[in-house]
């Protein structure tokens, strides 16, 4: 929970490689944290790197409906 809630403190300030960073571990913590996925979706989203967060859709999708 404490790197996710970074990623959303470093998303907020527009630091997105480390927003990603910070997702990854949250990730990492917790391989079904859908939410987590959705964030770093977003990020990867917001950086125009389209590969990457349709794949962390995809994920969160599998993990969480709600993100579907």
């Amino acid at each position: 929970m404490v790197y996710f809630n970074l990623g959303r403190d470093y998303e907020d300030l527009g630091k997105y490689q480390r927003a990603i960073q910070d997702y990854t571990e949250a990730i990492q913590a917790g391989p079904d944290y859908a939410i987590a996925y959705n964030s770093r979706d977003l990020t990867y989203r917001a950086l125009g790197q389209f590969l990457f967060a349709n794949a962390d859709d995809a994920r969160a999708c599998s993990w969480d409906s709600q993100y579907c």
